[in-house]
């Protein structure tokens, strides 16, 4: 580890291997708490590399507890978090809006983390029981086309890491392994990102992953999500291709919104949101939740465009689908 650590202070890169390894050693506890943090924050300050996060990833997966599907597509719209823009949970919204438009999704999220409330929290309210165990959710995916992989469920080892990453109290390399690291392996994902950085960046880092088609987008407002009151920053994954543009809502047929009109609250509080949303109550977080929606409904070709997206978003949600399938998912298994 010494050899890892002169390396990284150097300013030297770790190649995909080599980092796959270093956290290996880690996650066996073979290496010293205070010369994890030196090397969290080795990284940190030089910037991580695709191929650095990809060995992590690499590392993290060989020990999740895996859910096989029998789906030819399955998507995630976990994000990075950590944007501090204190909106309501966005991904969640989206995820269930498309299950009910018969989008295979397996949504990996866990509790609060720079919210008041997470996508595990949220799910809760809404009366949605977690599911702990990989036939828990294939069971769901089959029945509602929305399976949720409750993080420390699936990747119970990073338990152990807990306590340094709260002593550290910054940003890690870990922040960033939670989309990286779905355990159904998803075959598409719309992944936000808190740092416009960070998008072409997680948009190589899933390639090397074996994804299939993604967006990796962050805000210029710095949401991360497709916004709103701002363009976005896209790196595009498809077909081992990656592709760089921005978005504006005007492209998607939707008006300029500001922040304001999108701030979330507590589980409780977005629980209502959502369940307003899913009502057909018209507004900005109704077009928010349809943008995002139309982002995935596209790269998962349901759409052939970003309008034609939020408009099929846009009558599932008239329609009461997402109704229907909150009903499904409150049904115990």
């Amino acid at each position: 580890m010494k050899t890892v650590l002169e390396t990284l202070f150097a300013g030297a890169p770790l190649g995909v291997n080599e980092a796959e390894a270093v956290l290996d050693r880690i996650l066996n506890g073979e290496v010293p708490a205070e010369v994890t943090g030196a090397l969290l924050a080795a990284l940190r300050m030089r910037g991580e590399t695709p191929a650095e996060i990809t060995g992590f990833a690499r590392a993290l997966r060989a020990r999740m507890q895996r859910v096989e599907t029998h789906e030819e597509l399955t998507l995630d719209t976990c994000g990075t978090g950590g944007d501090g823009g204190l909106t309501f949970n966005v991904s969640t919204a989206v995820s269930l809006l498309l299950a009910s438009l018969d989008v295979p999704v397996v949504k990996h999220g866990n509790r609060a983390v720079s919210s008041r409330s997470g996508s595990a929290d949220v799910l809760e309210a809404l009366g949605i029981p977690l599911q702990n165990s990989a036939e828990g959710v294939r069971q769901a995916l089959e029945t509602s086309h929305f399976g949720f992989c409750f993080a420390p469920a699936f990747h119970p080892i990073l338990k152990e890491l807990a306590p340094l990453r709260r002593n550290l109290g910054v940003r890690t390399i870990f922040n960033l392994l939670g989309p990286l690291c779905n355990p159904a392996e998803v075959s598409h994902q719309l992944l936000g990102v808190y740092d416009r950085k960070l998008t072409p960046v997680l948009a190589e880092v899933l390639r090397q992953l074996g994804t299939r088609e993604a967006l990796v987008v962050a805000s210029y407002d710095g949401l991360d999500e497709l916004s709103l009151a701002a363009p976005t920053q896209v790196s595009h994954l498809k077909a081992g291709q990656i592709t760089h543009f921005e978005l504006s809502p005007e492209e998607a047929g939707l008006k300029r919104q500001p922040l304001t009109d999108l701030e979330g609250g507590s589980a409780q509080e977005n629980a209502l949101i959502l369940e307003r949303i899913f009502q057909g109550q018209k507004g900005a977080a109704r077009d928010l939740v349809c943008y995002n929606a139309a982002a995935a409904l596209w790269i998962t070709g349901k759409a052939p465009t970003l309008r034609e997206g939020v408009h099929l978003a846009a009558e599932a949600l008239d329609q009461g689908k997402v109704l229907k399938t909150l009903e499904l998912l409150r049904r115990p298994l």
